[in-house]
């Protein structure tokens, strides 16, 4: 059976590439917007959600790229990407943590 209306266009430009493309160009905002877009498309795609997540990043959105990044690890642990989601959310997690500590040393001390 073939599906048409998964097939793009012969010369189509897929939001993946378009979002590749605005994160290697520095434009994350647009990145963020097209990885989205793919994420929509085909929400099963780790690489999708891992570099929703590097965009969500630079755009200082931790909240939300921490669930990318949680989202890209669930979908295969196993792979090369899912290892790196991974790293960032330990990161993530020491972040946090740290920041917990700091507010509890400054309520103590004060």
């Amino acid at each position: 059976v073939l599906l048409l209306g998964c097939m793009q266009p012969s010369g189509a430009v897929s939001s993946y590439d378009q979002g590749f493309s605005s994160y290697k160009a520095g434009d994350y905002k647009q990145a963020a917007r097209f990885f989205g877009q793919a994420v929509q498309e085909s929400p099963g795609k780790q690489l999708y959600h891992y570099f929703l997540a590097n965009s969500l990043v630079h755009l200082r959105e931790h909240a939300r790229a921490s669930q990318e990044y949680k989202l890209a690890y669930l979908l295969d642990p196993a792979t090369n990407t899912g290892e790196f989601a991974r790293q960032a959310l330990l990161a993530y997690n020491k972040k946090n943590a740290a920041a917990v500590d700091d507010d509890q040393t400054t309520v103590s001390s004060g």
